[in-house]
């Protein structure tokens, strides 16, 4: 798979049309061009519905692409929507609108709605979509069945209705699906709800899987693979129209909105270049008290896009802010040298170090090697005997039953002492 940058900038004339069209000055990182005649009515549909006032620019945008009709095939262009925007943006009115547009628009649609539990999904299904719809126009048209494991909001005019689903192998299995919406996509940690409403999807011509979400951690798998497939399709597709190519018409669109990690969490055009309801329903003022209380790392995963990755904790022997000022790129070892050995938790690697007190006084401490599991451990050391002649080679052993207390290589070293 091709392996994308962060950096990656969308082409020129892409801002261009953006603008034109929409007025659109957030510009997605990755995006899908505008290249067919969606269904429009989608918008004024969804405000009906939930009493929105005109949709922002970036929701225009969006709903355009996601709708576009193959004019060969009569049917929707992509059968997969991903998006990926902070949080607070309007995504969850987004994915509301399509599915009053969707149950309206057509007869008998079976539309399946999955947050981050089942839980969650009910909430926001009658705290948000049916608080806001039952005092809209089109309350009439619509009733709600809140009976534990058969809710739903039916559509009688058109005989579709809207569930919700757990994050389980079994959703979606039933009737054939016709639009699966997966939001919060971040906390799903694997793909079974993925598998599970796609082979429901087969016999449905016009059948969308539509997932939305804000960045994730480490353990967001699923979002993460998303993520880096649609990049990869965003950028092929711009590097086909560069070169003037054929362009592949791939079933999938992807969005994502998205800060690089060289980018100044605190400056303000940071924020206007990744959130795009700011100056909408978002203020600067608002991020600015954000940025405030929140962890830097979190900030950063609800409000700049960015995956939050493990901070290890923090040391107090090796203070993570000293440490870097440590770094000596001329120092030596001394002719006196001592070697330790760390095994990581799981075993998957291990590294030797070695330590010797320099002719200036201070202690010279240097990575000797690294590599992946125990096996070669014994061996290396047995070379830098030999090479080396060390004081001391030491393994230090952690409790019992944890990894670094289980022999290496075979063997147990836990001090070995120059005579």
């Amino acid at each position: 798979m091709t392996t994308t940058s962060e950096t990656w900038q969308p082409p020129a004339d892409f801002a261009e049309e953006l603008l034109e069209r929409y007025g659109l000055t957030c510009l997605p990182r990755w995006g899908r061009r505008v290249t067919r005649t969606g269904r429009r009515w989608a918008r004024s549909c969804g405000r009906s519905w939930i009493g929105w006032a005109p949709p922002m620019p970036w929701q225009k945008y969006v709903t355009d692409v996601a709708l576009e009709i193959d004019p060969a095939a009569g049917l929707f262009a992509h059968r997969e929507v991903g998006l990926s925007v902070s949080r607070q943006q309007g995504k969850t009115e987004l994915c509301l609108a399509a599915q009053v547009h969707r149950a309206l628009a057509w007869p008998r649609q079976n539309i399946i709605y999955a947050a981050q539990t089942r839980g969650m999904a009910r909430q926001r299904w009658e705290d948000k979509f049916w608080e806001r719809g039952s005092g809209s126009p089109l309350a009439k048209r619509a009733r709600i069945r809140k009976s534990n494991g058969n809710e739903a909001i039916l559509l009688p005019s058109t005989r579709s209705r809207t569930r919700i689903t757990a994050n389980t192998e079994k959703a979606g299995h039933g009737p054939p699906l016709d639009v699966g919406f997966i939001d919060e996509a971040f906390a799903h940690e694997d793909d079974r709800l993925e598998q599970a409403f796609s082979p429901a999807m087969l016999t449905r011509a016009m059948a969308q899987l539509r997932w939305a979400s804000a960045g994730g951690t480490t353990k967001s798998t699923w979002l993460n693979k998303k993520r880096e497939v649609g990049r990869a399709l965003i950028e092929a597709l711009s590097a086909a129209l560069a070169e003037d190519a054929a362009v592949p018409r791939p079933c999938a669109a992807y969005f994502e909105w998205f800060a690089p990690e060289d980018m100044d969490r605190a400056d303000p055009a940071t924020w206007r270049a990744t959130l795009p309801a700011l100056g909408y329903t978002v203020t600067e003022a608002v991020i600015a008290a954000e940025l405030e209380k929140l962890d830097p790392a979190e900030f950063d995963r609800a409000y700049l896009n960015r995956t939050r990755k493990p901070t290890p904790p923090t040391d107090p022997n090796v203070p993570k802010e000293s440490w870097p000022k440590a770094a000596d790129p001329v120092s030596e070892s001394g002719g006196e040298v001592a070697f330790a050995v760390d095994v990581s938790q799981d075993r998957s690697h291990a590294s030797i170090g070695v330590a010797s007190v320099r002719a200036d006084g201070r202690v010279h401490a240097e990575l000797v090697d690294r590599r992946g599991g125990t096996a070669w451990v014994v061996p290396a050391l047995v070379r830098l005997k030999k090479a080396r002649d060390p004081l001391l080679i030491a393994i230090a052993i952690a409790s019992s039953g944890t990894p670094a207390g289980a022999p290496i290589g075979g063997f147990h070293i836990v001090a070995h002492q120059h005579p």
